[in-house]
């Protein structure tokens, strides 16, 4: 048994004396050189494949009166780092022997990329060159506020902590150890949910799993750029989303554009503000996204909402096909530009940027399905150019 299976042993050993309950049909194996959750035998969907008290989490340190400006990822981490100085002594020292090492973030992490190999992702999709550094802004801005508050705690293994709970953090619960080693799947992951009784939180199969077959995890949908950027790792054969509206920002300059912001400011939740009398605005609503056959409905909705040509259309409240049709091509030509991935050969790039390499592929495929459905589901006029 290698030093890895033993801390896994090790770990899943002291959480089940603290009331974690694996089922027996659930073994960890390596599979490939990755390890995973495995069915030793059928499990049938709705079996509660894991489960765990409500009250085994780590705390927050209460000992320290926090800014009011600090976030839940920065006073977790600064609770964290506490704890983990105390070694062994710590009662939550279990927790955090599964944390991706700073040897691993160092090598995989695009926050620790080189100007160069940042060089090449923004020749690649200025965009996602865009997002990964808004993601290295959080982090340094995260840590650098931490250190501040406490010049005594040890900055790389606050960086090591942050970093691991931009991948694996659980909302407000944090890190929560065995949950964290089932892999992502979005269609045929187990889905977390509460008791009835809130007594505990559980893993529940959301579909059959065979004897032999890899139980997933589902970390929710989300946009495919935060799997490359923060999970540090992309699967082309999963399944995918692109949440157009997290990519750009929209302007209203003239009194169409701001009177289209105001109905639509109504109508949807938006961040916004506003200078020298021009407004910047982005949707603030979730699971936004163009699928891989097509937009969702929650995207149709905002399109249509947002789309207006002319006062005389606004004034109705409601947009013919024809403006829906024109700003769904905008968004997406607009993205299938700046997708500059079939300048670049594989294997000519580092290896660490095959991933968003692979995921900038894929991108590509969903905005070119993307537009034949746009083409499909509209008038012959599309056909002509718009």
């Amino acid at each position: 048994m290698d030093n890895i299976d033993q801390q896994y042993n090790d770990q899943l050993e002291w959480f089940t004396s603290q009331g974690l309950v694996l089922d027996s049909r659930v073994e960890r194996r390596q599979v490939n050189g990755i390890y995973g959750m495995y069915a030793t035998e059928d499990i049938p969907k709705g079996t509660e494949v894991l489960t765990s008290p409500l009250e085994v989490k780590f705390p927050l340190n209460t000992k320290y009166t926090y800014p009011n400006e600090f976030s839940f990822n920065e006073k977790y981490t600064h609770s964290v780092v506490i704890e983990i100085e105390k070694g062994k002594n710590s009662k939550y020292f279990w927790f955090f022997q599964k944390l991706e090492s700073m040897e691993y973030l160092k090598e995989n992490s695009c926050y620790f990329y080189s100007a160069e190999e940042l060089s090449i992702l923004e020749k690649m999709n200025p965009v996602l060159h865009q997002q990964i550094e808004k993601f290295i802004l959080v982090i340094q801005t995260s840590i650098n506020a931490v250190c501040d508050f406490d010049e005594s705690i040890d900055k790389d293994i606050a960086l090591q902590i942050r970093l691991n709970l931009s991948s694996r953090s659980w909302t407000d619960l944090g890190v929560l150890p065995i949950f964290e080693l089932f892999n992502h799947d979005d269609m045929k992951g187990v889905i977390i949910q509460t008791s009835t009784n809130r007594t505990k939180r559980a893993y529940v199969a959301c579909v059959d799993y065979k004897a032999n077959e890899q139980i997933w995890g589902s970390y929710k949908k989300r946009d495919m750029y935060d799997f490359a950027i923060a999970y540090n790792y992309f699967d082309p054969n999963g399944t995918h989303y692109i949440a157009p509206t997290k990519r750009f920002f929209q302007f209203a300059e003239n009194d169409l554009e701001k009177s289209i912001f105001k109905l639509t400011s109504q109508r949807h939740k938006l961040n916004s503000n506003e200078k020298d009398g021009v407004i910047c605005y982005q949707l603030a609503e979730s699971e936004v996204f163009l699928l891989e056959g097509g937009p969702n409905i929650k995207l149709i909705s905002y399109i249509r909402n947002n789309c207006f040509q002319s006062f005389d259309e606004l004034k109705r409240g409601v947009c013919n096909d024809l403006s829906f049709d024109k700003k769904m091509m905008q968004i997406l030509n607009f993205l299938l530009e700046v997708n500059k991935v079939d300048e670049f050969q594989i294997e000519d790039i580092p290896e660490k940027l095959h991933r968003f390499h692979d995921m900038l592929v894929k991108e590509k495929e969903m905005l070119l399905a993307n537009i034949s459905w746009v083409n499909a589901n509209s008038d012959h006029y599309l056909l002509d150019g718009l």
